[in-house]
């Protein structure tokens, strides 16, 4: 909170504060961009004070003008050898692909097991062979 702050440091160093922290612009410093001051004040200025961008950017994995250089997204290591995500927008995209990619994968493997304990049963209700099951095996079996 600003008037918690303005409580204990001069203005103009609340006021510093709050623009350095504060990445996305909308005028206070959520969750993230703390964290992110957090490190910086640990770990110092360099990639936003997140270690594993640093680490990153000196095996080669992320370029220094990337986009995940200084970025507050949660779960961001810094791996991005192509520069694929080059600004933020591209960013907040495959971010949001991955996710979606991701809760259709965990539905798959839900999925390919139940098939397999179903076909029988399955099969025998509407009179079909039992092709996924050829003697008496599920093809993962």
């Amino acid at each position: 909170d600003q008037q918690e702050l303005a409580a204990v440091f001069p203005p103009e160093e609340v006021e510093a504060f709050l623009q350095r922290g504060d990445v996305n612009g909308d005028g206070e410093i959520d969750y993230g961009e703390f964290e992110r001051m957090m490190r910086i004040s640990a770990n110092g200025e360099e990639a936003g004070g997140n270690l594993d961008v640093r680490n990153a950017m000196k095996v080669g994995l992320c370029r220094p003008q990337s986009v995940l250089a200084d970025c507050v997204m949660v779960g961001n290591k810094g791996f991005d050898p192509l520069n694929l995500a080059s600004d933020l927008a591209k960013l907040s995209n495959y971010r949001d692909a991955e996710l979606k990619h991701g809760r259709l994968a965990m539905l798959a493997a839900l999925g390919w097991p139940v098939a397999e304990l179903l076909h029988p049963t399955i099969a025998k209700s509407w009179s079909s062979p039992e092709l996924l099951a050829a003697a008496g095996k599920a093809p993962s079996g």
